[in-house]
Order: structure tokens, then sequence, then C-alpha cells
């Protein structure tokens, strides 16, 4: 019974050239609540790592084609799947291939013909492994999110804009500042759980309204910040332009239905390697005049 609790629940991978032996392992294997997949070799094996990230990898040291061996330097070399539990299969007497396997970083070996109790055994032994190395992997992305991304929005918080335009070597970057008109008014008539429906909902119609290549961002409050790659004074103004149409839709919060707008200013590196804040400066103070010249506007610094 605590054999059977601790093996529920794994997605496993057996690679074998033999069908039969295959079939052998995974109807050991079945009845146990786990995701069983198959591959025929190496080749095929590491494409199913790398898209389903299984617990566990039961994979026969001798294959046509991509043999187990270097399938398993592959996946010990690769950084997103290489600290993946592997069981390598071996027939009986290949002391060297064990040798081999586990100087290269398997986590275990089994001899063929395997025996089903000794089969699970070791397998819930290296699935308890597999599982943990996944709920670290998700808790790291989890991490990762949360450093990068506005919770509000769900678009890229400053820090992650910021990193970005520093770090892009594009001769022709354009940024754009972008501002809710008159944003403290909606919080000041509906409160700010209507204010966070606005935010979310212009974030939102922003994002499906830029190019694929465009990068959009939450810079503080009620303010984004666009970067558009390779895009020409012409370029930046079509987008821009298409945001204010967007934006401008009437949009629907609790409270009833609310008319937003917003301004922008935008500013295009003319000179190879001009520094960030000079371009945030100029975007910045196009911004300005965009809402001093009545707002729901684009201002080309």
């Amino acid at each position: 019974m605590a054999e059977q609790r601790s093996a529920v629940g794994l997605r496993v991978l057996v690679v074998d050239d033999q069908h039969a032996t295959r079939r052998a392992i995974m109807d050991a294997l079945d009845g146990r609540g786990h995701d069983l997949h198959e591959a025929a070799d190496g080749e095929q094996a590491l494409g199913m790592i790398r898209r389903l990230h299984p617990h566990v990898v039961l994979m026969d040291v001798r294959m046509p084609g991509m043999d187990g061996l270097t399938a398993l330097q592959e996946v010990v070399a690769d950084p997103v799947i290489g600290q993946t539990p592997v069981v390598m299969l071996t027939k009986q007497g290949g002391a060297s291939d064990v040798a081999a396997a586990l100087d290269l970083g398997a986590y275990d070996y089994l001899r063929k013909p395997v025996e089903p109790v000794e089969l699970r055994a070791r397998v819930a032994a290296a699935g308890r492994l597999g599982l943990l190395l996944a709920q670290l992997r998700d808790a790291n992305t989890e991490l990762q999110m949360a450093a990068t991304t506005d919770q509000l929005t769900g678009l890229a918080n400053r820090r992650q804009v910021d990193m970005a335009m520093r770090t892009s070597d594009d001769p022709s970057l354009t940024v754009v500042m972008a501002d809710i008109d008159h944003f403290k008014s909606v919080n000041d008539r509906w409160g700010h759980a209507a204010g966070d429906a606005v935010l979310r909902t212009v974030a939102s119609r922003m994002r499906r309204s830029l190019r694929t290549q465009d990068v959009v961002g939450r810079w503080g409050g009620e303010e984004f910040l666009v970067m558009l790659p390779g895009a020409s004074r012409e370029d930046a103004t079509d987008v821009c332009n298409r945001l204010l149409a967007s934006v401008r839709a009437p949009l629907m919060i609790d409270e009833g239905p609310e008319q937003v707008t917003i301004s922008m200013g935008v500013a295009v590196r003319t000179t190879p390697g001009e520094d960030v804040e000079d371009l945030l400066r100029r975007a910045d103070r196009a911004l300005y005049m965009a809402k001093g010249a009545g707002r729901d506007r684009v201002v080309v610094a």
C-alpha cells in the first residue's frame, strides 16, 4: 500500500526500441494513476522530454539511431531538463553500460527483463525526486513572474521594461509614454476598485493594439511605457493612433459605462547609442505637451 501511494500521479516516459519491452513496462506501471508515454529512440525521447517534462524517464541504453547514453548526455547538458531523473535500462551483464550511464548522470538503472515489483519501487523513488523538481520549477516560474509582471494589469512591470530598454541595441528604438487622462476623477467618482478596473481594461486594449514585437509595461500609477523596436516616426504615429482609438472606445465598469482617453508622448532614437534617460526625458516632455494641447492625442518629440 505504501508503494502504491508513493508512486501515484507521475508522468513517466518509457524509451525503448522494442515495442514488446515498452508494453511490458507500461503494463507493470498501469493502474497506479500514472500518465504514461512512450518513445522508440533517443531523438524522439528528447523532444518528448522537452515538451512533457516527465517526472521519470526509463530509457534503454542500446537503441538504433540515437542511443540511450547519447540521449542522456543531451538531457544532462540541457539547462531546462538537465535534472530530470533518468533510469537507464540495461541487459543482464551490462556492467560497462551501467557504469557509463551513472558516470554521465543517470539517476538509477534497471536490468532487463524488468521485475515488476522492483520496477515500481525504482520508479517511485525517482518520481519523488521528479515531483520535487517540478514543484521547484513551478515555484521559480512564479517568482520570475512576480519579479517581472505588474500584478494588477498583467503587463510587464517598470523594472522589466526598464531592463528591456537598457539592453536594447536597436539604433532606431522608439519609446512612448502614455498616461490615462483625468484618471484621478475616476477614482474620486467611483472609488479605487473602479480605477483598478479601468487600468486593467486600458492595459488589455493597449496590448491587443500593438505589434507582435512591441513591448508594453505599466510604468507607474496610470502611466504606461511602450517600446516600438525598429519603428519610424510614421510607424510610431500609426501605432499610437491605433492605441488612441482602442482606448477611446467606451468601457464598462460595475458603476456603468465610462469614457476614457489617453495622451501619449513619443521619442524616436535618432542617434545610435542615445542614452535611455535622454530618450525617456524627450518622451516625457512630449507627453506633457500632449496634455497641454487638450489630451487624447499624440505628440512626437
